[in-house]
């Protein structure tokens, strides 16, 4: 497995983990509210996983394109599918 699939797979993770974070926020504000969120508390917090994912991908390049040295664009491209795919998911289960 090349270090780029590495990277790849070790964000897929990440992105699980910070899903999972998120759904558990959702499900805690419909205990605390006796129900469901409102549409802006469940646009706020769908903003927030966005930004995060995307803070974690941003340091994971900046890492590997110090380190490596080499273009990065499929890295970059493969991150934000995984973004994409992670809203996606959190999307369809709220």
């Amino acid at each position: 497995m090349s270090r780029e699939q590495q990277v790849i797979d070790s964000f897929s993770n990440i992105a699980s983990g910070v899903l999972a974070q998120y759904s558990h926020n959702i499900e805690a504000l419909t205990a605390i509210k006796g129900g469901r969120p409102s549409f802006d508390e469940l646009m706020s917090e769908l903003q927030l996983l966005e930004k995060d994912l995307t803070s974690k991908a941003v340091k994971i390049i900046e890492v590997y394109k110090k380190e490596v040295g080499a273009p990065i664009e499929d890295l970059t491209n493969a991150m934000k599918q995984i973004i994409t795919n992670t809203i996606n998911i959190y999307i369809k289960s709220i």
